[in-house]
């Protein structure tokens, strides 16, 4: 091989390596001066996956059993929307709309077949409620040609091999069939590799959404089981009777180690929290899709039984504007904030993925341990997700908002801030003290010439004032301060910690303070004595200098001492070590 290598090389042309060089020069030369924009394709693809908003035309609406439909979207003609965000089986998408003065938002699940977002299609199917503000509003004004404001794909409740087991139990109750439908869809066209047993609890047979698409997709695919559970009917065939619980889990559970799916409403999670229980399953194999609105609050166990049935007022305050709204104690305090024509924004609406994230400033409040998602640390400084909130009190809420009694910044930029207001404290107190120590040793004959005492103080504290902003400009006192007080293991709050603190601040400026305004009344007073009497004005200033300097230390010192803890407090900077709660 070697040999076939050298005879390659004796037929290179060794002058198209002499060209090589020139033709680079000439083709950078002759390149536009401006950078290459590029679009990084990491930063395309984010922007396609994860898109901001998504503006989709209904293009069909199907209608369905029990008062649901489906409704199928695509990308709305003429807008920023060229493509659908592909999603993952189980996933949703949150539907902005606006009713009348409110603007809200409601989470739907996909219930198509995520190969059907690469043909740029989605489908929600949606239960009209009775009581349902969002739903009623979509089933009597979306038609063919609307266009719809949503969100990109969200959501946890997806089928993750690394976690989960490769087969999977689906447990769906009503509306609650439509991600499992899609995860069903997904397996069938082989998006998802795994074995899927669903069990499908509906009152009653007519009531069933997709019957006969679940039935086709059992039949053609082999790894497909669906299970009908109906409640509300005496003759079932075919199907199963009941609810569905551990025993009916067991009998079409795989015999080997498998997973659970649960989607549906809130009451069919209560009943399943015990049913599931029985089975022993590890935590990590049992899912829960989040399922929008929490309703009815005040009866669970843990509310405040004295705040039922109230309405209090919450303020608000928001990107700078604060308005003050009513929130009856059944409801979010985000449904309270959007009823009251306050723009939130808000995504799932059950706590899971944080982009109502608030802080509630005062107030009391109840939320439900399902929902709540919060980190330990949101917990403890009274951050709250709204839309899974509910107050049982008057109370202040932040929402997307730094604006409040803690002025933002940096640590540093409240540090710089304390030792400036402390230069200027002491400057004055040292100007005072200089003033009068300057005059008791004056000369009779100097005094006599002096300027008024308002007006010498004047002048001592107005040179103190810019001797001591020099000084804090160029000397980093506080830096030694902070040094000192990291070397004795200080804890802030303490006296240890202040005394130590003020010790570099004070004596720099005590030193370089006395020595200015010394220096400036003895030349002045030294001016004044005839030549004949007069002592050397560095022995004269030197004196006066030695005679200043412990006096303006003391007071430095312990202004420093009794003025830091105000100023710190007044800077909102951390007083004292972190409590434990």
């Amino acid at each position: 091989m070697s040999k076939d290598i050298g005879q390659y090389l004796k037929k290179l042309d060794i002058n198209a390596f002499d060209e090589m060089i020139p033709r680079r020069r000439s083709v950078i030369n002759s390149a536009s001066p401006e950078l290459p924009q590029s679009d990084f394709n990491a930063n395309r693809v984010a922007r396609a996956l994860h898109p901001e908003v998504q503006y989709l035309l209904v293009s069909e609406i199907i209608d369905h059993a029990g008062d649901v439909k489906s409704f199928l979207l695509e990308p709305a003609p003429g807008t920023d929307t060229a493509a659908l965000a592909y999603f993952r089986a189980g996933q949703y998408i949150s539907i902005k709309l606006r009713i009348g003065d409110s603007v809200i938002t409601r989470p739907y699940s996909v219930s198509s077949s995520p190969a059907e977002a690469l043909k740029n299609k989605y489908t929600l199917t949606i239960k009209r409620l009775e009581d349902g503000f969002a739903s009623s509003y979509i089933f009597d004004h979306w038609q063919v040609g609307t266009v719809v404001e949503a969100s990109g794909p969200q959501g946890e409740f997806v089928y993750e091999p690394l976690r989960d087991a490769n087969n999977l139990v689906a447990l769906a109750g009503g509306s609650g069939i439509t991600p499992v439908y899609s995860l069903a869809q997904a397996i069938a066209d082989g998006t998802e590799e795994a074995t899927l047993t669903i069990l499908y609890g509906s009152r009653k047979t007519d009531q069933i959404i997709f019957k006969e698409e679940l039935d086709n997709l059992a039949a053609t695919c082999g790894k497909i089981n669906v299970v009908h559970v109906i409640s509300d009917e005496e003759e079932t065939k075919g199907c199963e009777k009941g609810f569905i619980t551990a025993e009916l889990i067991k009998k079409y559970a795989p015999d080997s180690d498998y997973s659970i799916f649960v989607s549906g409403p809130a009451a069919m999670y209560e009943f399943l929290d015990q049913e599931l229980a029985k089975l022993g399953l590890p935590r990590r194999r049992i899912r829960y899709e989040v399922f929008g609105e929490y309703k009815n609050p005040e009866q669970d166990p843990a509310f405040p039984a004295d705040a039922a049935g109230k309405t209090f007022q919450l303020q608000v305050d928001m990107h700078g504007s604060k308005k003050t709204v009513t929130a009856k104690s059944g409801e979010s305090m985000l449904v309270a904030m959007e009823r009251a024509g306050i723009e939130v924004p808000s995504i799932c609406r059950s706590g899971e993925c944080g982009f109502c994230r608030s802080r509630l400033v005062s107030g009391s409040h109840y939320v439900p341990e399902r929902l709540d998602y919060r980190r330990m640390a949101d917990v403890e400084n009274n951050f709250i997700h709204p839309c899974c909130t509910f107050a049982t009190g008057d109370g202040h809420i932040r929402v997307a908002s730094d604006e409040g009694d803690i002025k933002r910044g940096t640590m540093d930029q409240r540090k710089k801030k304390v030792g400036l207001i402390m230069t200027l404290i002491m400057s004055i107190m040292m100007g005072i003290v200089a003033t009068i120590i300057s005059r008791s040793g004056m000369p009779p004959q100097a005094l006599a010439t002096a300027p008024p005492l308002p007006a010498m103080m004047f002048s001592n504290v107005l040179m103190s004032l810019v001797v001591g902003i020099i000084i804090w400009l160029i000397i980093p006192s506080a830096r030694w301060g902070n040094a000192l007080v990291a070397k004795a293991k200080a804890l802030p709050g303490t006296f240890k910690f202040t005394a130590l603190n003020c010790l570099p601040i004070s004596a720099v400026n005590s030193v370089i303070i006395s020595m200015v305004v010394s220096f400036i009344n003895v030349s002045q007073s030294h001016a004044q004595i005839p030549a004949a009497f007069a002592p050397p004005l560095g022995a004269m200033w030197f004196g006066a200098w030695i005679k200043m300097l412990p006096v303006m230390l003391i007071i430095a010192y312990i202004t420093a001492i009794i003025v830091s803890p105000l100023v710190v407090k007044w800077a909102k900077m951390p007083a004292g070590p972190p409590v434990k709660k």
